[in-house]
């Protein structure tokens, strides 16, 4: 089972943050994480210029 700590480390050695809320809700404490939108679209962009970069490489060979 994944457990958040773990969650949130494997996120930041992707780079990665998440946002915490935590609420009460019957009773319970319960946390919700959600990853940071702006680190997303950021790793997005690298992973993308990498792709090219690799894509670029192949066809010049």
């Amino acid at each position: 089972m994944l457990t958040p700590e773990l969650a949130e480390q494997y996120f930041s050695q992707l780079g990665l943050s998440n946002d915490l809320k935590r609420s009460l809700e019957d009773g319970q404490r319960v946390r919700y994480y959600r990853l940071n939108t702006k680190d997303v679209a950021f790793a997005q962009n690298v992973l993308n210029y990498r792709l090219r970069q690799r894509e670029e490489k192949e066809t010049k060979r």
